[in-house]
């Protein structure tokens, strides 16, 4: 399968304008499809029915084990994120290589798209087992949804190049942690650094061509983008690529002669493959200034505003209109400002306590203990992974968040690596960073979700905004299952609400600027009409949300799903209501489109 929106390996904390409450600053082969005249006849006897039945599973197992397979070996980073062990799943390595891009990859995928969901439709969903009838439903989902973006001609509004999440800020992270099991995963890694070349001439080759059709990119959109490249080029000789080497070669034990080899060819390609790519994508960016037809919100390009409700429905699972979500933002938004005026008040001393919250430890090993208890009885037991804690290079630190998680394999969740970026955070960051990326947010949800035996498939169709839902959830509650000795319960209700508060903000001018096309100055006066009167904080979310749009609403209208799926909970099930069981529900369920966690927790319920 070739999804447009692939599950994400590298998963942020989402990054927050500084706002606060009171208003501060495949292979393309046809699939085996099934014939259901295969199946027994019109007048079938019972046990020829069940006999149908199983025929039936096993075609459909054979269809989702090419689906995967399609999805893993279209690109190494995503086989040797994905799996450790792919030879046991019956996968052979393809030739190293980045991938591709451009108006041929997604013809191809079109093509691949329609014949998939017809093979799908092949299948009777009803002779399928619980299991596949949700991965089913899953696809049906994807597949409709892009389906849909071919229909609408939307292939010229995606992009590689991202301000904050694009292929250039993530690949040299991604390349820095790419792990030698053995030898052969040295070879494959020094064949992608010389494919990088390659890879982002397809990816400006795109934008280029965007560009001619006007539909380029803005002007601060692409001076970020060059600026996330710069930081990574700024170091030469001493580039980080080139000193993490020579420890993760060591650990193979190589012959000292061998490793020796590798390291030198690792400096040459980082040297004289990499640094110059990167070079060449800045001076293709820069040629593309001015060029830019459209400087504000999508919905002022031609069919902006479809695109953005694919992305939506797409990245965020949701099937809820814009409409109907604007209005649930508003909604909440009006309640946590009401909430946090009545705390305020009636609580002397307590906005100044959450400006300079106490949390009883800096250290961040320190603070993961105290979040891995103070979860205990809320949530399901752990998998039992270890994590290792780094910190981001400091010349990657103005093209990333305060701190991101790197998604483990899914036959190898044992340990996995958050890295923290302390040159975008301050001391009173580290708790709210933890509880988002490591317990009980994505560290715990993905090492969880692996544990529990999940189809191989399920990874190829995670949903970003179930996980980034779920960080945002865990995070925003770990302020009151943790236990602060110097912090009272309104200061901790208040730090929720005040994450939820800027998420929110965010979220709504998010759908103001891209879908409703509102201008910088109707944004501020929005903004002002919740206290905000920063220029500083107009500008900045009003850059923000062009730069990168939909991005934010992955982890605020998540966060609103889980939320919304406990209060009816909660409400319904009274005294019989269990907040382990409830997390262990959604857990279990696992990454999906958010119609089927509902439909999970309704089961719970009943």
């Amino acid at each position: 399968m070739k999804k447009l929106y692939k599950r994400a390996v590298i998963v942020f904390m989402a990054a927050l304008i500084v706002i606060s409450l009171c208003g501060c600053a495949g292979s393309g082969e046809e699939g085996p499809g099934f014939d259901l005249h295969q199946v027994g006849g019109g007048a079938a006897e019972a046990d020829e029915n069940a006999s149908g039945a199983v025929a039936v599973r096993a075609a459909f197992d054979e269809f989702l084990d090419s689906q995967f397979a399609d999805f893993v070996t279209e690109d190494t980073l995503t086989l040797h994120y994905t799996l450790r062990y792919p030879e046991n799943f019956g996968i052979e390595r393809p030739e190293p290589t980045l991938g591709e891009w451009g108006t041929e990859y997604f013809a191809t995928i079109e093509e691949q798209t329609r014949q998939d969901m017809v093979t799908l439709k092949s299948f009777p969903r009803a002779d399928l087992g619980d299991e596949q009838q949700l991965i089913y439903d899953i696809l049906e989902y994807y597949l409709e949804l892009d389906i849909g973006f071919f229909d609408e001609g939307l292939t010229y509004y995606m992009s590689l190049l991202k301000p904050y999440s694009g292929m250039q800020a993530e690949l040299p992270i991604l390349l820095a942690e790419y792990k030698f099991y053995d030898e052969s995963d040295v070879l494959d890694y020094l064949a992608l650094l010389k494919d990088v070349d390659r890879f982002f001439k397809s990816a400006l080759s795109f934008e280029e061509e965007k560009a001619e059709m006007g539909l380029g990119k803005a002007d601060i959109a692409l001076e970020a983008i060059i600026e996330s490249c710069n930081d990574f080029t700024a170091l030469r000789t001493n580039n980080f690529l080139i000193e993490i080497f020579g420890e993760k070669i060591e650990e193979l034990g190589l012959p000292a002669e061998k490793a020796e080899k590798y390291a030198e060819e690792n400096k040459d390609s980082v040297l004289n493959d990499v640094i110059p790519a990167y070079d060449s994508l800045v001076a293709g960016l820069k040629a593309l200034k001015g060029k830019g037809k459209n400087d504000s919100g999508l919905c002022h390009f031609d069919k902006g505003k479809e695109y953005y409700e694919y992305m939506v429905k797409s990245s965020v699972g949701t099937t809820e209109s814009l409409e109907s979500l604007a209005e649930k933002i508003d909604g909440r938004l009006d309640m946590v400002s009401y909430a946090t005026s009545y705390l305020i008040n009636e609580n002397e001393g307590v906005y100044e306590k959450m400006l300079k919250p106490d949390f009883g430890a800096t250290d961040p090993e320190e603070i993961i203990d105290m979040l891995k208890y103070g979860m205990m009885g809320f949530f399901p037991e752990n998998a039992g992974a270890t994590h290792t804690l780094k910190s981001l290079h400091p010349s990657l630190a103005s093209s990333f968040p305060a701190a991101f998680y790197l998604s483990v394999p899914i036959d190898d969740y044992s340990s996995a690596v958050i890295y923290i970026n302390k040159g975008s955070m301050s001391e009173d960051d580290l708790f709210p960073v933890l509880a988002h990326e490591g317990y009980p947010g994505h560290l715990y949800q993905d090492t969880y979700f692996k544990s529990t035996g999940m189809h191989p498939m399920r990874e190829a169709l995670s949903s970003i905004g179930y996980i980034e839902g779920w960080a945002t959830y865990a995070e925003i509650n770990s302020y009151m299952f943790a236990e602060f000795p110097d912090m009272g319960r309104e200061v901790a209700m208040l730090l929720g609400f005040n994450t939820e508060y800027r998420l929110a903000i965010q979220s709504r001018c998010d759908i103001g600027v891209n879908y409703e096309g509102w201008t910088y100055d109707e944004l501020k006066e929005y903004l002002k009409g919740y206290g905000i009167d920063s220029s500083a904080s107009w500008r900045s979310i009003y850059e923000y949300v062009i730069k990168d749009p939909a991005k934010i609403l992955r982890y605020y209208l998540g966060y609103l799903e889980f939320e919304t799926l406990y209060d009816n909970a909660y409400k319904q099930m009274g005294d019989g209501f269990s907040l382990i069981d409830f997390h262990k529900c959604i857990l279990d369920v696992g990454p999906v489109p958010f119609f089927i966690v509902e439909e999970a927790v309704a089961r719970l319920i009943s």
